[in-house]
């Protein structure tokens, strides 16, 4: 964990915090190291955010922190939901990490900047128009740890955020109705 925080240029984490980040190291996702995931997210948001002007020490924060609880069990997930987001539990179970991070942050460990708070409970479906919630959002979905080549990707984000968010954005939503699409099938 230490050496994800200082990898990733991020100081000052509560040291629990810490902690968890070192345990990501031993989970994957989709084939991605969870902990190499969010160091690259970290260090691609920091990067964006410095060419645009925006806060990098926030940029990079919220994209270390942004998996933070995606390795509990969609159970356990779902409890967190139903205790804080009970309007969104019917959204489907690939969206609850990002809420059960942005709460976990802010009660657990007193994260309490709203930007980093926002662009972590919105990198998953991208409803957050706030420029830090498009880069965090933009750089989860372009890091090389994804195993595609997202060179274009990366390229129109370091050239127009915007238009890159509503590309990338679109791509997301593709994605998410496809999966729906296949459960259903797969559930008859």
């Amino acid at each position: 964990g230490e050496a994800a925080c200082l990898e990733a240029n991020v100081h000052g984490v509560h040291s629990d915090l810490v902690k968890l980040l070192g345990r990501m190291k031993y989970r994957t996702s989709y084939g991605q190291n969870a902990l190499k995931h969010s160091i690259e997210v970290s260090q691609l948001a920091g990067l964006l955010a410095g060419e645009i002007g925006l806060d990098q020490r926030l940029a990079r924060r919220a994209g270390l922190l942004h998996d933070i609880t995606k390795e509990w069990s969609k159970p356990k997930q779902r409890r967190y939901m139903e205790k804080y987001y009970p309007e969104k539990v019917e959204n489907h179970p690939k969206t609850y990490h990002q809420h059960t991070a942005q709460k976990f942050v802010q009660l657990k460990y007193q994260v309490e900047d709203e930007e980093i708070l926002d662009a972590i409970g919105n990198h998953v479906n991208g409803t957050d128009e706030k420029l830090l919630s498009r880069i965090v959002f933009c750089s989860d979905k372009i890091d090389d740890s994804r195993g595609f080549d997202n060179s274009e990707f990366k390229k129109m984000c370091f050239e127009d955020i915007d238009k890159a968010y509503e590309v990338i954005r679109d791509q997301q939503f593709k994605y998410l109705r496809k999966v729906l699409q296949e459960e259903k099938k797969k559930n008859g």
